[in-house]
């Protein structure tokens, strides 16, 4: 386990990321058809990932990733070109990985949220989720995607994806919704989604300000925020540490 995981009991446990199975960042790879390469495929992309997220991207360099991984400094080459060529390979496999996971996550809680402050409460609660979990590649992207064009694309995909998905269930919950209820989607996305990149980026360093992801009362508040601004009503039960009413569904 590494700093970023709340499974060794040093991060408050919330009953919503136990009810979110997030898949494992690079499960989503197409993958060759001989076991020996999957396989060998697999320890590259799990090797790059343990690498870039402790050492940093520019310190992690392709000798130490094919140690790590357990093969032929050389043989790393015959897959990718270059280090970036890597980088691009890891982004791109956890953000087909998160999408998925959050088309399932829709799909599975349809039914359970039936009014249209039940559909903005669990999409935000899923971006706080995923920014729990997921909190070393998440740095780990976020600095490539502010110099690097192609990551920072990848990032716009993978934002538009989920505030599309959120966007779907939306409108079928509330037929009667304003005609720019697509465009505050994606500002409320763009606000919370800053936020929760900020408190995660300043994770371990970071004095100020006083709120973290984890902060149960800090992510009530953003969701109170967001359904003001959609101009829904407020929850029908106050807050309770931000996930009592999901985790029970």
């Amino acid at each position: 386990m590494n700093e970023d995981t709340d499974s060794d009991g040093e991060r408050p446990s919330h009953p919503i990321d136990r009810k979110l199975a997030w898949a494992s960042p690079t499960s989503w790879i197409v993958e060759p058809q001989q076991a020996r390469s999957r396989d060998k495929l697999r320890r590259i992309m799990d090797a790059a990932l343990k690498l870039f997220t402790e050492k940093g991207y520019d310190s992690a360099s392709m000798s130490e990733i094919a140690a790590e991984a357990g093969i032929a400094a050389g043989s790393i080459y015959t897959r990718f070109p270059d280090k970036q060529a890597l980088l691009y390979a890891v982004l791109s496999a956890y953000f087909g990985t998160r999408a998925a996971d959050v088309d399932r996550f829709f799909e599975e809680n349809a039914e359970s949220l039936t009014t249209p402050s039940d559909v903005i409460e669990f999409y935000i609660r899923l971006m706080f989720s995923s920014r729990r979990a997921d909190r070393a590649i998440l740095r780990l992207f976020e600095r490539s995607a502010l110099a690097d064009p192609v990551a920072c694309e990848m990032a716009a995909a993978a934002n538009r994806h989920t505030a599309e998905a959120a966007a779907v269930l939306l409108a079928k919950r509330w037929p009667e919704a304003p005609a720019d209820m697509a465009e505050r989607i994606v500002r409320v996305h763009t606000v919370i989604r800053g936020t929760v990149v900020l408190l995660v980026m300043g994770d371990h360093k970071a004095s100020w300000p006083p709120v973290s992801v984890d902060d149960p009362d800090f992510e009530d508040d953003l969701i109170a925020m967001a359904l003001h601004w959609f101009g829904l009503p407020p929850l029908e039960r106050a807050p309770q540490n931000g996930t009592d009413r999901l985790a029970s569904r």
